[in-house]
């Protein structure tokens, strides 16, 4: 194979992990941070864990994640921004990754699942593809929620039935 055959390989791979950067999140930033909150309690490992934090990773630019941020704080859960270059020196005492729009996520499952830490996303496009534990949409007015068993258990976490029961569960 020649090196242009290696070149068009490496920038089809690459572009495969990451979503389509016009995918807009369907649920606004509080809601989905309320909505969280909720899910986060429905984790057995999450709630073993005690002291934890929500990193909300993005891909150069942090004004996209203040919103998010913001409505962690609003419903009392600790959260920060951290540009995706720099999550392996932040990823320690972080219980949650956040993955917005624009991040490759094959980075960001190896790290989360290397750390024990659940990956969650607004887009439920994301979970659906085994990218993310947890993925938030909309259907039919209401918020959806989707729940990738095989991502949460390569990442250690477990989700009780009762979870499970409210939300789409891919497998």
């Amino acid at each position: 194979m020649g090196l242009r055959s290696w070149l068009m390989l490496l920038v089809s791979l690459l572009t495969a992990t990451l979503p389509a950067a016009a995918e807009e999140m369907a649920l606004p930033a509080g809601l989905q941070a309320a909505l969280f909150k909720k899910i986060f309690a429905y984790d057995k490992n999450l709630e073993a864990k005690g002291a934890w934090s929500v990193l909300v990773v993005h891909s150069g630019s942090p004004s996209a994640a203040e919103e998010l941020i913001k409505g962690f704080d609003d419903v009392g859960i600790e959260a920060s921004a951290v540009d995706a270059s720099d999550l392996v020196a932040r990823i320690r005492g972080a219980g949650v990754v956040y993955v917005l729009p624009g991040v490759g996520a094959a980075p960001v499952m190896q790290l989360c699942s290397d750390n024990a830490v659940l990956s969650v996303s607004g887009l439920a496009s994301l979970a659906e593809a085994g990218d993310v534990s947890i993925g938030l949409g909309e259907e039919g007015g209401k918020p959806r929620i989707v729940v990738n068993l095989s991502r949460a258990k390569i990442e250690n976490h477990q989700f009780s039935s009762d979870l499970l029961k409210l939300a789409t569960v891919i497998r």
